[in-house]
Parts: C-alpha cells; sequence; structure tokens
C-alpha cells in the first residue's frame, strides 16, 4: 500500500533529529543517512515504473536495513 512510503521515513527524520541533538554528527552516519535516502528514490520509482512487487520489496528491505543500521549505530554511541 501506499502507507510505507511514510512509515520508514518518519523513522528516518526521528533519527537525524536525535543525531542532530546529540551533535557528534560522524561520516558513519552521513553515508547511512544517503543511502537510505537513496534507496527511497529507487523504491519511489520501481513503484512508478515497472511495480514489480519482488524488486520494489527487496529494495524496501535494503533500505530498512540500513535505517536500522543507523538506529543501532546511534544507541551505541
Amino acid at each position: 500500500t501506499l502507507k510505507n512510503q511514510f512509515e520508514l521515513p518518519i523513522l528516518f527524520y526521528f533519527l537525524i533529529a536525535f543525531i542532530y541533538g546529540r551533535g557528534t554528527i560522524n561520516q558513519l552516519d552521513i553515508v547511512f543517512a544517503w543511502i537510505f535516502v537513496f534507496s527511497r528514490y529507487i523504491h519511489a520509482y520501481v513503484r512508478l515504473s515497472s511495480n514489480y512487487v519482488r524488486n520494489r520489496a527487496k529494495i524496501f528491505i535494503f533500505g530498512f536495513l540500513f535505517l536500522l543500521v543507523g538506529w543501532v549505530n546511534f544507541l551505541i554511541n
């Protein structure tokens, strides 16, 4: 459904706000953030073009994993 386009970005926005609020942004945080953003663009492109669910799911999981790793990295630091 369309709502999955809006669920992960909310978690991403919270993560970025927390990282920024902590004041210790490092290179790894930036890399994880950009990979997640690119994965969302690719996910939207696949949804609007072929809408092949298997490809969309792979890209969604890829982005989710980088968001999850970003949260783990935040919690560890």
